[in-house]
């Protein structure tokens, strides 16, 4: 489970890179398993990768907070594998076009449209 975990964060950063690696200088992670290879991800995408502290889930604000809009779909202790991909594919668009005021009230999508251009 942990490889194919890997590879699935492997696969999404590729396609995160590909589109905005230009711009990014650093990533911020907790210290889940999927990221004990940090050192690949360095290399291959010349980023430095910061740990946050156990328990100081402040240091990662971005990713509490769309864990929380996850929640709003998926309670917790959810069973991932009866939830099919295009309900998952839905609910992450509902997240994502959702106007935001850290954003000015645009979308994370036309946030990061904008970011491309």
């Amino acid at each position: 489970m942990a490889n194919r975990t890997s590879e699935a964060l492997n696969t999404a950063f590729d396609s995160f890179m590909g589109v905005f690696g230009s711009q990014v200088k650093s990533i911020t992670v907790d210290h889940g398993k999927e990221f004990s290879n940090y050192q690949v991800l360095e290399a291959k995408y010349n980023v430095t990768v910061y740990f946050c502290h156990a328990y100081s889930p402040w240091e990662c604000g971005s990713n509490e907070y769309f864990n929380r809009r996850l929640r709003w779909f998926f309670p917790k202790r959810a069973s991932f594998s009866q939830i099919t991909e295009d309900t998952l594919l839905e609910s992450l668009d509902l997240i994502n076009n959702r106007p935001l005021k850290i954003n000015q009230l645009q979308t994370a999508i036309e946030k990061l449209r904008a970011c491309s251009n």
